[in-house]
């Protein structure tokens, strides 16, 4: 187990199989199995699409078994509520941090605030994916809930983007009359207004990839 980590979480070759033989000699159920591998994968867990694929190929056969409360064993459900509520996290992680992931990043999300890429991140789709696995997408409350996360996203973006004109709604009139000073302000909202512009553009991008449910 040496080499589980935040970047590689699946188990291969001797590993995988004594796992699985474990699980077989002892009869260990497949849910506990699966359940069990996540709840060691959400203690090292980033908002990356290698992370959430993982997540969401362990957890749907375990939540597609219909009424869980009746099919899971007590344990099972114990450590299905304690996955499902890591997973929140780090949804709430991508969805409020949508356009500053980064898969490069240990962390999964960009050390250095930078401009929208223009593009929907790689670990967007999964996200969405998962956060309806484990809502009712359809009902208000999720809606809402998701509604917040994005809202959450465009307020931490705002206040980056409009931290570049602090500095001219703070000065006096008269120190805009120097010719210098004016150019500076002009290029500084022209900044401000493409970086806006970019914001908009992704935000159509992702609409128009579909990915959001509908």
């Amino acid at each position: 187990m040496e080499c589980f980590q935040q970047r590689n979480l699946l188990l291969s070759g001797p590993w995988k199989w004594l796992v699985t033989e474990f699980a077989h000699y002892y009869g260990v159920s497949d849910a506990y199995t699966k359940l069990r591998y996540l709840s060691y994968v959400m203690d090292v867990a980033t908002p990356t699409k290698d992370c959430l694929d993982v997540v969401l190929d362990f957890l749907s056969p375990v939540l597609m078994k219909g009424n869980r409360k009746s099919v899971l064993s007590h344990q099972e459900n114990r450590i299905l509520g304690e996955v499902e509520d890591q997973v929140e996290q780090i949804l709430a992680l991508v969805f409020e941090n949508y356009k500053s992931l980064d898969e490069s990043s240990l962390s999964g999300v960009m050390e250095v605030f930078a401009p929208a890429s223009g593009l929907p991140a790689p670990a967007f789709a999964p996200a969405v994916k998962l956060y309806s696995l484990i809502h009712d997408i359809l009902s208000p409350e999720a809606q809402l809930k998701l509604t917040r996360h994005f809202q959450a996203a465009a307020r931490k973006r705002s206040r980056r983007h409009l931290a570049e004109t602090d500095e001219l709604t703070n000065s006096s009139e008269g120190t805009l009359t120097d010719s210098v000073a004016i150019a500076t302000a002009y290029q500084k909202m022209k900044s401000v207004i493409l970086s806006i512009k970019n914001e908009i553009r992704t935000d159509i991008q992702i609409h128009n990839h579909h990915l959001l449910p509908r």
